[in-house]
């Protein structure tokens, strides 16, 4: 199957990220280079860009990303996921064989845990 992960590349410029993230409802960006997760942009440093004078439009993704963030298989236990985004990570890459597939933010493992106690107490 294909990718659901909302990405962008590292040449391609940071103003289209913003608008990435704009259109997509989301406040982090994971930025990908063949496949490879080399970078993540989140709404804090454009916010801070733009206040501090930055013209997006000139610049690159690759010159204004933050360090990648954490990658987990998807068979990795939820209580590792837990760990990472508990530890101050925005988000998690989910991978299937080293390849990028998805993010989890805490908000997924609130949702995760809500909907495993509807269905406890359901039974």
């Amino acid at each position: 199957g294909s990718s659901s992960l909302i990405s962008i590349a590292p040449d391609r410029e940071a103003l289209a990220a913003l608008q990435l993230m704009q259109t997509n409802a989301i406040s982090q960006l994971p930025v990908l280079d063949n496949g490879r997760v080399v970078g993540s942009l989140n709404e804090v440093t454009l916010v801070k860009l733009l206040h501090d004078g930055v013209d997006l439009p000139t610049q690159k993704v690759a010159n204004v990303m933050s360090h990648p963030m954490p990658q987990v298989e998807e068979a990795t236990d939820v209580a590792e996921v837990y760990r990472l985004l508990m530890a101050g990570y925005t988000g998690v890459i989910v991978t299937h064989n080293g390849a990028p597939r998805g993010m989890l933010a805490r908000i997924d493992l609130a949702d995760f845990w809500a909907k495993k106690a509807r269905l406890k107490a359901a039974a």
